[in-house]
């Protein structure tokens, strides 16, 4: 299983951490307990390098913080994290294709922001997207209150170490064929959008969409009043599905869309 955990961007706003943890999701698949290795991997020229960051016993969780594990000569701003069995090469062409053992659900860390005396958090993983990838997803968590804040965070996470440009456009649910905000963004990236300009009723729906790259949006929403701050991930389409084919499905939902989408 080739999985990952990244390291949110810190930013003027948060500062980002990963917890990563070295025992699987449950109990009741038989996965060794044994001492593993916690590698930081970040995009260069045409390659992936890596760094140790420690040996890491059975059981133990580790957290790790953006502003300090950064690597001063990386102008990359994507930061990720795996476990594996033995120590990663200092450079690699692509990313490796097995780290953990394969679990359900999957092996999970714990993506962490902290803002002034507050934090939030949320159990998650990163797996390589293709790079022929689209991407939609409806978003109910805008908070059109006086003096909140909302912000889009979108992670694209490619095995190849290339950075290319698309666009993350934003539309609604009633009036799907108009764009309200079209956002640039870069593969293998942690995006940061700002969402405070959108002018949209309380009872619609936002959609954003991409037809050019996947990925995983995270949607923050804070007060400058006071300490509430939450850290929300939308499911692709096909989470909806319970029986039948889930992949065939959430194509037909994302063509039926696309047409509507400008």
């Amino acid at each position: 299983m080739s999985l990952f955990f990244p390291i949110l961007k810190s930013n003027e706003i948060y500062k980002g951490s990963t917890v990563v943890h070295n025992f699987p999701p449950n109990d009741v698949q038989k996965v060794v307990e044994k001492s593993r290795y916690l590698n930081l991997i970040w995009m260069d020229v045409n390659c992936w390098k890596t760094k140790l960051i420690t040996k890491i016993r059975p059981l133990e969780s580790k957290e790790v913080f953006y502003d300090l594990i950064k690597p001063k000569a990386s102008h990359n701003d994507l930061l990720i994290m795996c476990i594996t069995d033995e120590p990663l090469p200092p450079i690699m062409a692509s990313l490796p294709k097995h780290t953990l053992p394969t679990t359900t659900p999957l092996w999970r860390s714990t993506v962490c922001i902290y803002r002034n005396n507050s934090s939030a958090s949320y159990q998650g993983e990163i797996v390589p997207f293709p790079e022929n990838g689209t991407l939609l997803s409806f978003i109910p968590f805008m908070q059109k209150t006086i003096n909140t804040n909302n912000y889009l965070i979108f992670l694209n996470l490619e095995s190849k170490p290339n950075s290319r440009k698309g666009s993350l456009k934003f539309s609604t649910v009633n009036k799907p064929e108009i764009i309200i905000k079209d956002a640039e963004i870069n593969s293998n990236s942690c995006n940061f959008i700002d969402l405070n300009s959108l002018n949209i009723d309380n009872d619609e729906l936002l959609v954003c969409y991409t037809k050019s790259m996947s990925g995983i949006p995270l949607f923050l929403s804070f007060s400058d009043e006071d300490s509430p701050m939450s850290l929300e991930h939308t499911h692709p389409p096909a989470s909806f599905v319970i029986h039948g084919n889930k992949n065939n499905l959430q194509k037909i939902i994302k063509e039926n869309w696309f047409n509507l989408l400008s």
